[in-house]
């Protein structure tokens, strides 16, 4: 599985353009700016734009936090944290105590 790696031009910047050929076996070689990660998902489109989105992988044991329902999840806890849904417990048996009555 992979994520999107970090941003080539930074937020608000004018995109850079560059000029690169393509070898007879079909190898790019990208400027060193544009090589801060070394897997890149590729999406071409009807128009023949290729567009080159940077990507780092997760390890296996870590992908089942990057799911669509985890995601969902964790936005659902955010939104919680941030309107005050939530109690602190003193202690452990304080907490296991709140779940037993609700």
């Amino acid at each position: 599985m992979a994520a999107r790696g970090k941003r080539l031009v930074p937020s608000g910047a004018k995109p850079k353009k560059v000029l690169v050929e393509m070898s007879s076996r079909g190898t790019i070689t990208l400027p060193p700016t544009f090589r801060a990660t070394s897997l890149f998902e590729v999406r071409a489109t009807t128009d023949g734009t290729i567009t080159l989105i940077p990507q780092s992988t997760i390890a296996a044991t870590q992908a089942w936090f990057w799911t669509e329902r985890w995601q969902k999840m964790e936005a659902e806890a955010n939104d919680d944290i941030e309107k005050g849904r939530t109690k602190r417990f003193a202690s452990g048996d304080e907490f296991l105590a709140e779940l037993e009555r609700n």
